[in-house]
Formats: C-alpha cells, structure tokens, sequence
C-alpha cells in the first residue's frame, strides 16, 4: 500500500529469559553471551500504535518471538543488518570480572572502535545506514523489531536522513519510539 509520508516504528524485542550471574571469566562471558542470543523471550503487554505494512526483525531469535506476541501470524523479513551489536569480553582473562565491569568494557571499547570487540562504533552506524539504504525505501510503514543498542544507533541515523521523532538512549524491553519523514515531494521541493 502506497503512502504519502515514511512511518518507521522502532521496537526493542521483549524481556529476555535468562538469568545473568554476578561475574564470569572471559571465557564464562562469551558463553553466557552466546546462551543469551539463544534464549526466549517473557510475554509482555504491549500494543503496536498503528497498522503496518512491513515487519521488520533481526536474525536472533528474540525478535521473531516478539513479534509473534505483537502480531501473531504476521508476514516479516529477517535481515542481520539490525542484529545487536556484538560484545567480546574486554580481555581474555581466566579472573572473574562482576557483569556490570565486562558490559561497561566492552561497550566502551565498542565507542571508542577499538579492534577487540567484533565491530565499532563507526562499522554499526554504517550498519543502521546500510539497513535504511536496503530496507526503508518505500513510503510506507515499517515495523522494525531489533534490539537495544543498535535501535539507538539506527533511530539517530533516522534523524540524522531528516525523519522526525524522538531517538531513546536506552530502550527498554517493548518500548516504541516512532520516526516520520517529510514526503519525498516536499524534500524534492526543498
């Protein structure tokens, strides 16, 4: 269905079930990590604000979970390009580290594109642009279900392309935060 204006609505997957102990070694961390991307989802209540024409969710398992609660037998596509970022422990060290030190770590070296953790900074907002390149490039509305972090990155790279909305920091488990663009004939009219 053809629109007139661009509705992307941004959609955090649900709660996690899974239960994070208070440290790990290096190696204990990529193992809970890699449990973690395999792990359900707990149902929440939460309702879409509007009828979309496209579902979007990332390849990890939680998304399509999530969007079975929210729209039961909806038709979507899967892409990688809104995957979270990835975490690889800061160090590899065999001394337990609380989880709230290997987060903080990781992610300030993801900030700072630092080589040790899987991508950087600069290589996750090129992702976010990739997927509204490849995927956003009809007016219409898109439903998009991924993950914190990268729905951070992707809602300021929507800014930053002239939809209005609000970007969240830090997304909360079913939080939705709504982007519009400007139709295409008022931008060519700019």
């Amino acid at each position: 269905m053809r629109r007139e204006k661009m509705i992307v609505t941004l959609v955090r997957h649900y709660k996690v079930d899974y239960i994070w102990k208070n440290s790990y070694s290096s190696e204990e961390y990529r193992e809970a990590l890699r449990e973690y991307d395999q792990a359900r989802v707990v149902a929440q209540k939460t309702e879409l604000t509007r009828d979309y024409d496209v579902s979007i969710i990332s390849s990890l398992p939680r998304t399509l979970e999530t969007l079975s609660y929210l729209k039961p037998d909806s038709e979507y596509r899967r892409t990688s390009l809104i995957d979270e970022v990835p975490l690889a422990p800061h160090n590899d060290s065999a001394k337990s580290r609380t989880l709230g030190w290997l987060y903080f770590m990781a992610r300030l070296q993801w900030r700072s594109n630092n080589a040790r953790q899987p991508e950087s900074w600069k290589q996750t907002k090129a992702r976010a642009n990739r997927f509204i390149d490849e995927f956003l490039t009809e007016e219409m509305n898109y439903l998009v279900i991924g993950h914190g972090l990268f729905l951070s990155v992707l809602g300021r790279a929507l800014l930053n392309r002239g939809f209005k909305g609000k970007a969240i920091v830090h997304f909360r488990n079913g939080e939705q935060s709504t982007f519009i663009s400007i139709p295409r004939a008022i931008q060519r009219a700019i």
